[in-house]
């Protein structure tokens, strides 16, 4: 196995910390970091920016169905990361 290098083991070291929370990270990374925002856009480009179609009840929908996909995004790329921490950090010497 090749050494790791200083900015991958910065990566690991501030990992080892951010895993210790992972529903937060769930929620920061994937609701409020991908789905929100996406949802937004998505719903303004559907009613074209034009403020008199807005419907309060769609919306609500929207940012709860982003929001549940958003869940599950974060909780994917938590999984990922973790998974390469688990390969990569116990070959490390500490």
């Amino acid at each position: 196995m090749q050494p790791i290098s200083h900015k991958e083991r910065r990566y690991l070291e501030k990992w080892k910390v951010i895993r210790e929370n992972k529903w937060r990270y769930v929620f920061v990374h994937g609701v409020l970091f991908s789905s929100l925002p996406t949802g937004l856009l998505i719903y303004f480009f559907n009613i074209r920016f034009v403020m008199s179609q807005f419907d309060l009840s769609r919306f609500i929908i929207e940012l709860v169905v982003f929001s549940v996909a958003g869940i599950g995004w974060g909780y994917m790329e938590y999984k990922a990361r973790d998974k390469r921490f688990k390969q990569v950090y116990p070959l490390q010497k500490e």
